[in-house]
């Protein structure tokens, strides 16, 4: 398939555009004497997703820059002057992608020796994509009439084959995913025209893989109820609480929950007082020198700016809601 109009067609197809997949890309019209050798690239495109992110928009709502085939296909097609063409590629399963259902990652970690009692993320590995393009470039290797364009370390390489049937002999045998040999449809083929013509691999190599939590810093301590009420009415916060909550992260999540949770009535006076939230950042402040850390920022809101923020929380749309928050601590 012509890789311009793959680019120009491909953009927002889930099956193959967005995909995370190992792929065969070779540059096209190329002079004489480097055409014939049959050049080609060899490698993965997602590789780098490693975070637990949401793949089809940003947290500003815009379009996702994740790395897929698509993206990968747009560099090389503004490299190779002479344009290219996307020979074949293995869509991986989804089992390598790290999902946002939580603060986990999925790697195929290095052995451990004896007596290394490190916490899984401080041990060095790689993500289930790189691991299958590192048995994709083995096979290669391993393949005759096929050899490394140049050192060991580069994903190019060549072949005596014009039809490149052996590298794609090498993509099948990693054995995972769904398997594309895209110079068996037209060069200007629509993305419909992809759908039912995949050829679904199983078996192949099986990856020792670790599911692990990620490393998590003492300001990410989830805020207890003794930090919460105090009689004056006042919110403790830190710049970077502040911070925190107008980026919508999970603590500062639960700060905001915290200060918009309802009024307590109280047994006396029968009026309302707000919550107070002292942040374990600030709680340190206090037990510690001024000099040390910074000063926490007092911030007082009155019923009405407590009430705007608890009607900003509401909503089931994240974006929105998110928002509303950003708008209403604005003015604090």
């Amino acid at each position: 398939m012509d890789l311009e109009h793959f680019v120009k067609n491909f953009a927002q197809d889930e099956l193959l555009g967005r995909s995370i997949a190992l792929y065969i890309i070779r540059p096209s019209n190329l002079a004489p004497a480097f055409e014939n050798r049959n050049f080609f690239r060899a490698g993965v495109a997602g590789s780098r997703e490693v975070q637990n992110i949401d793949r089809s928009v940003t947290a500003s709502g815009a379009e996702s820059r994740a790395s897929s085939l698509y993206s990968r296909a747009a560099m090389y097609w503004n490299n190779f002057i002479q344009g290219g063409e996307i020979v074949a590629a293995l869509v991986l399963p989804p089992s390598v992608r790290n999902t946002p259902s939580g603060p986990t990652l999925t790697r195929v970690l290095q052995a451990r020796r004896e007596g290394d009692n490190r916490p899984a993320y401080a041990l060095k590995g790689s993500t289930m994509a790189v691991a299958l393009e590192k048995i994709f470039h083995n096979e290669l290797d391993d393949m005759p009439r096929i050899r490394r364009a140049r050192t060991d370390r580069v994903e190019w390489f060549q072949t005596t084959q014009p039809s490149l049937e052996n590298a794609k002999l090498a993509l099948q045998s990693v054995g995972q995913g769904v398997y594309f040999d895209l110079t068996s449809l037209p060069r200007n083929a629509a993305p419909t025209a992809l759908v039912g013509k995949g050829k679904k691999l199983s078996g192949g190599q099986t990856l020792q893989t670790t599911t692990h939590g990620l490393r998590k810093s003492p300001r990410l301590l989830e805020l207890t109820e003794q930090e919460v009420f105090e009689e004056d009415g006042t919110v403790r916060l830190t710049l970077d609480d502040i911070e925190e909550v107008r980026q919508n992260t999970e603590r500062g999540r639960a700060v905001l929950e915290l200060i918009t949770r309802r009024p307590k009535q109280t047994a006396t006076s029968g009026t309302q007082t707000g919550p107070n939230v002292t942040t374990r950042s600030a709680a340190r402040t206090q037990r510690t020198t001024p000099t040390q850390t910074p000063t926490p920022v007092t911030v007082r809101l009155t019923r009405s700016r407590v009430a705007q923020l608890r009607d900003a929380a509401q909503g089931d749309d994240d974006e929105r809601r998110r928002r509303r928050i950003a708008r209403a601590l604005a003015n604090i």
